[in-house]
């Protein structure tokens, strides 16, 4: 009877890692695969046409040539395997198979407000959070704040965030875009955030008695990360949050830089 328990042990053990072995090879081969955003619902169409910045970067870049397969995403939770029918004037069409729905979404639900920041710093925020699976992101204009854009500059700083989001969702294997909301003050963030269903609301404070193993697991699983400067919260913001139900997180003795801070929750 031992040995018949071990054979079966060992059978079933070998099913589980045969099974393993075939959804990593799937992986791998999906994500060798080129992909690419298509900024319209495909909601199982047969054909696409894509744009001119996608069918640039395809041809250009990529090298990519008629009969070669791709990913195509279109933003909403599924993607396509796509083969080149066509190029002509510039655009590239493609013929789809599926749709699939790959896991790759995080099962928490986390809004991530950001500090508004400098260029390249502002990119690496919303290029990593996307990576990590963050639902949205939203820019505040702070108190503290040393970045100021004018209505014209924010439009342009908006569309330059959505294609970094964008190239992080291709290169990361998401299929869902996070969502960048509007500037915000941070007045407008807390009245906000007090109307919204977020069971847990979080602000980054160096002098908080909170850690992060005293915070219990929310409700619904949906989070509010609220990061400020290196500065700190102005005393009038941080006491305004609070009173609307944020609560204050230190992560450690270390200063971090807000651009490392949220990524390092």
């Amino acid at each position: 009877m031992q040995v018949c328990h071990s054979l079966n042990h060992s059978g079933r053990t070998a099913t589980i890692n045969s099974h393993w072995h075939d959804n990593q090879q799937r992986w791998i081969e999906r994500v060798r695969l080129s992909r690419i955003y298509h900024g319209q619902q495909l909601d199982g169409a047969r054909e696409a046409t894509l744009d001119e910045a996608a069918s640039r970067h395809l041809v250009r870049v990529l090298r990519l040539r008629a009969g070669e397969e791709l990913v195509v995403f279109d933003g909403c939770g599924g993607e396509y395997t796509a083969r080149i029918s066509k190029i002509s004037n510039g655009r590239v069409e493609v013929t789809l198979s599926g749709p699939r729905h790959p896991p790759t979404e995080s099962p928490v639900d986390i809004t991530l407000a950001q500090e508004l920041i400098r260029g390249e710093r502002m990119d690496l925020v919303l290029q990593k959070a996307t990576e990590l699976g963050v639902s949205r992101i939203v820019p505040v204009a702070m108190e503290r704040c040393v970045t100021r854009l004018s209505r014209q500059r924010l439009a342009k700083r908006m569309q330059h965030w959505q294609k970094v989001v964008i190239g992080a969702c291709e290169q990361c294997g998401r299929t869902v875009l996070p969502v960048i909301e509007s500037l915000q003050s941070s007045a407008e963030l807390i009245d906000s955030a007090a109307q919204s269903e977020y069971p847990l609301r979080v602000l980054l404070q160096a002098n908080a008695d909170t850690r992060i193993d005293d915070i219990p697991q929310p409700r619904g699983r949906r989070i509010l990360l609220w990061v400020g400067p290196e500065g700190g919260f102005d005393n009038g913001e941080a006491a305004a949050a609070i009173a609307k139900g944020f609560r204050g997180l230190r992560l450690g003795p270390r200063l971090l830089r807000t651009e490392t801070a949220g990524l390092a929750v």
